[in-house]
């Protein structure tokens, strides 16, 4: 079975890291991937090289998309691929005009957020599945939540859709249990976007330190706000207490020296950032919204926080600090967790079922 896995960018964020990691680790012979982008090369294609994944862009930095598009046609007509499998709304809609040239496509869109919101973004998303669902083959979540969206506010049935949590690589040191030796180290690990929450969260950060000058916040990914944060971070006079440190490829130094991180996203999918830290012990904090509850057991190996809850964001980050007992125990839970249920290889697993199944209609 071939599948072409499409990405609209060619930066790194969350749908990037988890699905190539997914083919990565994927070991079915029966399944072949071949990872691309619609845009010009940039920090994906370099990481993808990297691990020896061969990606193909169908956009160089001096052409348009019709061009793009055009090179797409000509990969279709010349390799055949049994499906697309589609990340971004944008391109999943030229996907669909192209079925009109090229029925037998069959498209996979991929659901990588929860589309329940009054955002704009998920109102044009719903609006388009309602209507032009019909355009595609099946769709593929990444939490339970955002499928019964699909089927309860998109009209999609039940039987065009499905689930596949995210999973990531078994690390090197995951066996690394030295809790004492950790510093007081705060990881908030997501690109700065508005729905990411990062200038309400400098609320919290505030009564953290009012009690404990002696924490650290950490802000790990790219910035897609210009500056904002940082400027609000001036504003607020805690350029001594955060750092701002941008995309990193790999934030394992950074999670083995921290004793939590944070997730109070507005607007979730089911975050590789809530997994790569559980898996080393680092237990997090986030907003119960979305697909997060299906990764983190409040209470058991983390915390989940109503929505907007800053008071209590912080109360928990200032308890979990001092208390490490509880910390440890919540870190070794989540570690357990991880290893059993959200690995590469268990989503690769789960994706080439689905395929399969869906190949056979």
């Amino acid at each position: 079975m071939n599948i072409l896995v499409l990405f609209s960018s060619s930066e790194i964020g969350g749908v990037e890291k988890s699905i190539s990691r997914m083919v990565k680790a994927s070991s079915d012979d029966d399944m072949h991937y071949t990872l691309a982008s619609m845009a010009p090369k940039g920090a994906w294609y370099n990481w993808a090289k990297e691990l020896n994944l061969s990606p193909i862009s169908f956009l160089n930095s001096q052409q348009t998309m019709p061009s793009g598009i055009f090179a797409l046609i000509k990969y279709l007509l010349k390799e055949k691929p049994d499906f697309i499998y589609v990340c971004g709304l944008r391109l999943s809609l030229y996907l669909r005009f192209l079925k009109f040239f090229l029925p037998r496509v069959k498209i996979i869109q991929a659901v990588r957020w929860n589309p329940s919101s009054e955002s704009v973004l998920d109102k044009r998303f719903r609006f388009i599945e309602k209507w032009f669902g019909w355009l595609i083959y099946y769709y593929i979540a990444n939490s339970t939540v955002a499928k019964d969206t699909l089927i309860s506010m998109c009209n999609i049935s039940q039987d065009k859709c499905n689930f596949v949590h995210n999973g990531i690589p078994t690390p090197g040191n995951v066996n690394s249990s030295d809790h004492n030796t950790r510093k007081n180290h705060v990881l908030y690990i997501a690109n700065l976007h508005h729905v990411k929450g990062h200038v309400a969260f400098l609320d919290t950060i505030k009564r953290v330190i009012r009690i404990n000058s002696n924490v650290h916040f950490f802000f790990i990914g790219r910035d897609d706000l210009n500056g904002l944060v940082q400027k609000e971070v001036k504003r607020n006079n805690l350029e001594n207490h955060i750092t701002f440190t941008g995309f990193l490829s790999d934030i394992e130094p950074y999670l083995m020296n921290a004793k939590l991180s944070v997730l109070p996203s507005l607007h979730e999918g089911s975050p590789t950032s809530i997994l790569e830290s559980m898996v080393l012990g680092v237990p997090v904090i986030a907003h119960d919204i979305d697909g997060i509850p299906e990764l983190i057991s409040n209470n058991e190996d983390g915390v989940l926080v109503p929505i907007a809850d800053y008071d209590a964001f912080a109360n928990h980050i200032i308890s979990l600090i001092q208390d490490e007992p509880l910390r440890h125990q919540y870190g070794q839970n989540a570690k357990i967790k991880i290893l059993k249920h959200f690995t590469d290889k268990k989503c690769a697993d789960n994706h080439a079922k689905i395929l399969k199944e869906i190949l056979k209609k």
